[in-house]
């Protein structure tokens, strides 16, 4: 407001100081009077007192999310008073910009209650956060009068708040968010909702993120920077499906200002488990937002947290852990498993983790299928069924047994072969689906057989295949190694009457439950028509004692008649005998399946018959089997029995007692005996005993017959090779 000169209206009464914007408004102001002033200090005479009436200008501050109401202060302030905002433009232009800030009011009438200087703009909730707002005031400006009627500016509005633009976080990183804006304080918070929801709901959808601080508040130190932590999982999932709100003073105003969506890109987590076979190739698909060639999967103890300073990887031979994403950034490759636990595990995915604890995130549990390790053994003649623990075992799955100088998932393997035993061996449980598929268990048996020759030895290992179909390389899992137990074969086991019989074997595993059997015939061990052994003195069939079989000392070898036959009774001395063994425990007994090797039985046939005449050349000829130049005959008093210490030999004068062998067939199986020639004795009936090697008496221990000797006949002279008679006998 200005001095003003006198309005030339000829009364001279009138003075105009203009429109008073800005300044104090007050009372108190003084007129002074001057009749021709030419300066201030002309204004000599006092007229009285002036007041001048509106706002005085002062600057104000809103919070986006508060109540905002201005409160005046000035001079005879009136319920006519108005205020607009401006965010350009000056107080008293044609055409400033209002405000835009959704909420608050840019025309404003005052509060129509005395004193009249409050004025009520509403709640900000979404706009630009400035400090420069222009406030500008009417006294009386007219319903639709246009700004510049707003000619007083009161002062500049500072609207307190954040910037609001859409927040992105990744899963397993760092999730911080900052803000730009004015006045941002310690008491602020951030909250991450549902897109449904609302932000200023009284009951807000809040969004659950493991590994998030929901809400939070500015870190310490600036009021701008909120560290959320690091998202483990989403409540709905990642992408664009929340709201991130701000409030002034957290839960206190209900976090009413949308800042925009909140969106959180990595994998969706998976409730149904990856399955994976050993054996197989194995590949974990990843669904998700935004993923990225440098994502990695680590598969981990089932009992891990992902994101652990150190995490129990699983160990699977030939499968990559941690595996490196492919394709589309959603399929990890962990190749062909060929071993290690089955089970349950967890999978943890990192977005671009260089250690253990870059992998925050669980995305799926890794179901991986196939047989516990194990080692395992069978018998040979008993049946071999090897349990097997394990995950998702099918009907088709198959055990191969190879030799350990293979590898499982070799091409062309040495497969091992026991005649009998069934390799491949397949389930012995599970039957086929009725529709194509698979029948799973977590377990299985594998029937081997009944294996009943081939060579014992720890040197061969089992491999197991889920559905083997193209070869041998499709037994890529190693199960374990596999000891096949059992006596070495192809033994000759020679024994001879009259001395002990021991038999021997080596092998693998044997034990003090083994059995073995004597057999003629020519069926496989085991066969329903082969004959058991009945040679008298043989004990068979025997258990073992001390790793050997004493089968005992034979003392008879059988009848010429029975044994010199081509098909000798199962009771005759010979070489048409097999050894049969068992392991002893089959089905609660003996199965004499496995053909330890031949076996013979030395010595003469029985029930032997030599007559001899004084005065003659007494020789005669014994058959048998493999008789050798060592064997020896001794001729007894029929009250002494072949073996005796002590016997009492018949004594004949001109015949050797014991007797030489002079002549032995080339197979052995027939020998010349020559004892001399008699020229007195007593005539009578005596008992004819052998010997294999004897040194002593006691050695002649097989009863071959009766010796007959006999006085020259009446009539008859005696010769050398048989009493000359007058009349033929």
């Amino acid at each position: 407001m200005t001095v003003e000169t006198l309005v030339q209206d000829g009364t001279f009464t009138e003075y105009q100081f203009g429109q008073p914007n800005t300044g104090t408004a007050q009372s108190g102001y003084t007129l002074c009077w001057s009749a021709s002033p030419s300066s201030t200090a002309d204004f000599t005479l006092t007229l009285g007192q002036m007041s001048v009436t509106g706002p005085n200008e002062q600057n104000v501050a809103c919070t986006f999310g508060l109540s905002c109401v201005l409160q005046l202060v000035g001079f005879q302030l009136e319920s006519t008073n108005k205020m607009i905002v401006l965010s350009a433009g000056e107080c008293g232009d044609n055409a400033p910009t209002l405000s835009s800030v959704t909420g608050m009011l840019n025309a404003i009438t005052v509060t129509s209650q005395s004193p009249y200087d409050s004025y009520d703009l509403g709640t900000p909730l979404a706009g630009q956060p400035r400090t420069d707002y222009k406030l500008c005031w009417s006294s009386a400006a007219a319903d639709g009068a246009g700004a510049s009627f707003y000619r007083v500016p009161t002062g500049l509005l500072t609207l307190n708040g954040p910037v609001q633009v859409s927040q992105l976080c990744t899963m397993s990183l760092d999730c911080v968010i900052t803000l730009t804006g004015v006045g941002l304080q310690s008491s602020n918070q951030l909250l991450l909702i549902d897109a449904d929801g609302s932000c200023g709901d009284a009951t807000p959808l809040t969004a659950t993120f493991d590994g998030l601080t929901n809400p939070s508040s500015p870190s310490s130190g600036d009021v701008a920077v909120y560290n959320l932590g690091i998202a483990r999982t989403t409540s709905d999932g990642p992408g664009s499906g929340y709201k991130v709100c701000w409030g002034h003073n957290g839960g206190v105003d209900y976090w009413n200002i949308e800042l925009g969506t909140f969106q959180i890109d990595g994998p969706d987590a998976q409730g149904t488990p990856v399955t994976c076979t050993m054996g197989l190739s194995c590949s974990i698909q990843v669904t998700g937002v935004n993923l990225a060639a440098t994502n990695q999967i680590a598969v981990t103890a089932l009992s891990d947290t992902c994101g652990q300073a150190t995490l129990n990887l699983a160990v699977f031979p030939g499968a990559t852990n941690p595996a490196t994403a492919s394709g589309s950034f959603d399929t990890f490759e962990l190749g062909i498993p060929t071993g290690g636990v089955p089970g349950d595990y967890k999978v943890c995915w990192g977005y671009s983790p260089a250690i253990h604890t870059d992998y925050h995130v669980p995305v799926v549990t890794l179901r991986m299928g196939g047989p516990v390790a194990r080692d395992s053994d069978c018998t040979l003649s008993e049946p071999c069924k090897i349990d097997v623990e394990g995950v998702r075992l099918a009907h088709t799955s198959k055990l191969l047994f190879i030799s350990q100088a293979s590898s499982c998932g070799d091409s062309s393997p040495t497969v091992i072969s026991w005649s009998g035993f069934n390799n491949p061996a397949s389930t012995d449980l599970l039957s086929p689906p009725a529709d194509p598929g698979y029948v799973y268990a977590n377990g299985d048996r594998y029937d081997g057989g009944i294996g009943f020759a081939g060579v014992p030895s720890t040197a061969y290992r089992v491999c197991w295949g889920f559905d083997p179909t193209g070869g041998y390389q499709d037994y890529k899992v190693t199960l374990g190694n596999f000891v096949m137990n059992g006596p070495f074969q192809g033994m000759s086991v020679a024994c001879i009457l009259g001395t002990s019989c021991v038999v021997e074997p080596t092998g693998v595993g044997l034990n003090d439950t083994n059995q073995l059997q004597v057999v003629a015939g020519s069926e496989l061990c085991g066969s329903a028509s082969i004959e058991a052994a009945t040679i008298q003195g043989l004990t068979s069939p025997i258990l073992v004692a001390d790793g050997k079989f004493t089968l005992g000392a034979a003392v008879v070898g059988g009848s010429y008649a029975e044994c010199r036959v081509p098909s000798p009774a199962a009771s005759c001395i010979g070489t048409h005998y097999r050894l049969c063994w068992s392991h002893g425990i089959h089905d609660g007994g003996a199965n004499y399946v496995v053909e330890l090797g031949t076996f013979s039985m030395s010595g003469p046939f029985g029930t032997y018959r030599v007559d001899c005449t004084m005065g003659s050349i007494c020789s005669f000829t014994l058959y048998g089997s493999n008789l050798a130049l060592t064997n020896r005959v001794m001729v007894l008093e029929e009250t002494s029995t072949c073996g005796d210490a002590a016997p009492v030999k018949a004594s004949f004068a001109g015949l050797l007692n014991p007797g030489l062998f002079s002549q032995i067939a080339v197979d052995g199986s027939s020998a010349t005996v020559r004892l001399g020639k008699s020229h007195a004795g007593r005539p009578g009936s005596f008992r004819l005993c052998w010997g294999f090697n004897p040194l002593v008496d006691s050695d002649y221990v097989v009863d071959v017959g009766m010796f007959y000797f006999h006085d020259v006949p009446e009539g008859c002279t005696p010769g050398a090779f048989g009493p000359t008679c007058s009349v033929p006998r």
